[in-house]
Parts: C-alpha cells; sequence; structure tokens
C-alpha cells in the first residue's frame, strides 16, 4: 500500500473508533454507577420518596428466622442513634441502620456507601434520648419483607409466605395460663423482632400492653424471657418499678438487662404510653375500655 493511502485510512479509522466509543459510553456509564443498595429495596425506596417529599429517609433492617424486615421512613431530621451508613438517592439523603447489629450485605452493599461516623455535613439530626423531636416526626412508615434482593414485598403480603419457624408454645415464665396464652397467640401472629410487654397495677388488678418492637429500652425493664427464642421484654411504669408481679411472673427466670441483649440495641422507647390495655380478671383476659385508660397508664 502506498503512503499516501495509509495516511488516507487513517482518520476513517478513528472516527470508526470514536463512533463505537460513543455508542457504547451510556452502557460504560450505567455500568460505572455503584448502586448502594439492592433492586428491589431501590424500586420501593424511590416510590417512597416519590410519594413524601422528605430531607431525609431512613431504612431499618432487622432478620428473624431467615426472614428479612424493612421499614422505610422519612423525616426532616435523621436520627443519628440508629445510623449505620448512608448514601445518596434522586438528591435525598438516606440513611440505614441495621437494628438487631446483623449486618445484611445482600441488601444493602455498604462497600458503595458511606460509614456513619457521627455526623452527616449539612444535615441536621434528633438524638431520640431527647424530648425535642417534634420536627422529626416522620410520615406513616411502610413495612416491607425481603425474601430476596428482587423480592421485597409489602409485609401482610409476604407474612404468609414468612411463617415463624418456630412458633411459641412454650409456658415458662409466665404462671398465668390466659396471660400466657395471650402472649403466644401475640407472638405468632405478628412480625416484630421483640416482644414489649408492659405491667403495671390499677385498683388492685394487673394491667398489661402489649406490642412488637426492634429494639429495647433499657432504663424501664425489670428484665426479659425467651419464649421459643423468641426474646420478651417486660417493662414497668416508670413511676412503680418496684411493682411486685411475681404473682403473674416467675421473676427467678427473668434474665437482666443490664448486660444488653444480645443482637438487640438499647434505644429510647417513643412507644411509652399506649391508648389501651388490657387487664387480668381471675383466669380471664379482659380489653380495658378507653374510657378507663385515658391519660393512659400503662
Amino acid at each position: 500500500m502506498k503512503r499516501g493511502k495509509i495516511f488516507n485510512t487513517i482518520p476513517l479509522a478513528m472516527a470508526k473508533i470514536f463512533m463505537s466509543l460513543f455508542t457504547i459510553l451510556p452502557t460504560l456509564m450505567a455500568c460505572s454507577e455503584v448502586p448502594p443498595a439492592c433492586p428491589g429495596l431501590l424500586e420501593q425506596l424511590d416510590t417512597y420518596i416519590s410519594q413524601n417529599d422528605c430531607k431525609t429517609y431512613g431504612i431499618y433492617i432487622t432478620n428473624e428466622e431467615g426472614i428479612t424486615y424493612i421499614d422505610i421512613t422519612g423525616s426532616h431530621l435523621y436520627n443519628k442513634v440508629l445510623t449505620d451508613g448512608y448514601f445518596f438517592r434522586n438528591g435525598k439523603l438516606v440513611t440505614y441502620s441495621f437494628i438487631d447489629n446483623k449486618s445484611q450485605d445482600n441488601f444493602i452493599y455498604r462497600k458503595n456507601t458511606e460509614p456513619f461516623t457521627g455526623d452527616i455535613k449539612g444535615y441536621d439530626s434528633f438524638d431520640p434520648y431527647s424530648k425535642e423531636v417534634a420536627n422529626a416526626e416522620p410520615p406513616l412508615p411502610i413495612h416491607l419483607v425481603a425474601l430476596s434482593g428482587d423480592s421485597i414485598l409489602p409485609e401482610d403480603v409476604a407474612h404468609i409466605k414468612g411463617q415463624r419457624k418456630h412458633p411459641a408454645l412454650d409456658d415458662n415464665v409466665v404462671k398465668h395460663k390466659a396471660f400466657n396464652d395471650s402472649i403466644n397467640s401475640f407472638i405468632n401472629t405478628t412480625t416484630g423482632h421483640m416482644t414489649m410487654l408492659r405491667i403495671t397495677k390499677k385498683d388492685g388488678v394487673f394491667c398489661y400492653t402489649i406490642r412488637s418492637q426492634n429494639t429495647y429500652c433499657k432504663e424501664h425493664t425489670r428484665g426479659y424471657f425467651l419464649r421459643n427464642g423468641h426474646p420478651v421484654v417486660i417493662y414497668l411504669n416508670e413511676n412503680n418499678m418496684d411493682l411486685d408481679i411475681s404473682p403473674i411472673i416467675d421473676v427467678s427466670e427473668l434474665k437482666s438487662c443490664d448486660d444488653g441483649i444480645e443482637n438487640y440495641r438499647d434505644y429510647p422507647d417513643f412507644f411509652f404510653f399506649f391508648n389501651w390495655g388490657y387487664r387480668i380478671v381471675g383466669d380471664r383476659i379482659e380489653i380495658m375500655p378507653r374510657e378507663e385508660n385515658n391519660p393512659p397508664v400503662l
């Protein structure tokens, strides 16, 4: 080939190379974007962000018997106690927390996020140990169950697929049969990691409320026990921490919360009071009318 023809072919070859680069550039750019979480979680997060205009968003993840539960909520401030790391999505700050201290790397890709070191520049936080959290009240969160990274469903839909492998059947610690049966029934029909049982006494009758929690508040606990592996934490009224509960609870079998509960975090109890509860009357359980519990005593 003559020298002149060689030089004439160089611009054409270069043009073909550039055209190829422009063709594959979008693909290369898409591949270079590192996702902070699995596709199913990001899809749910994007939907929530589009429906709730907040300054920050929080993802809270827990795992129980192989099923991963995820809460997504929004706020004006981020929770500096329950934050393990963060990333940005659609220009919004998103924090995340592994509430039971079990990292879920198949749902949150931590290597693609920023670890939380106590402060996020340009964003305000609230301390849940302070009562000044009015500006942090979130919109309604969404509750999800993750069966896999691509299958993250609303909790009520997936709950059927995520029934407990170890149902609550025992009668340890709790002396009152109807009371014990109500605890077992509650555990078997909810998806929370821990059961919070608050006990008080009103007009000489034991009263209680029960709910699911992912964390516990050490300050107000009498102790906890395991019901077929499921933690049940007992709380008392802050004005009556010395209440004798031995007629209905075998206190000698309670474990102390002083050294913590393995895999669970001590966290302030936002749901300290309730509008209703139950009372133990003889050998049965009665629902307390709201008018008898307003203001609440539990």
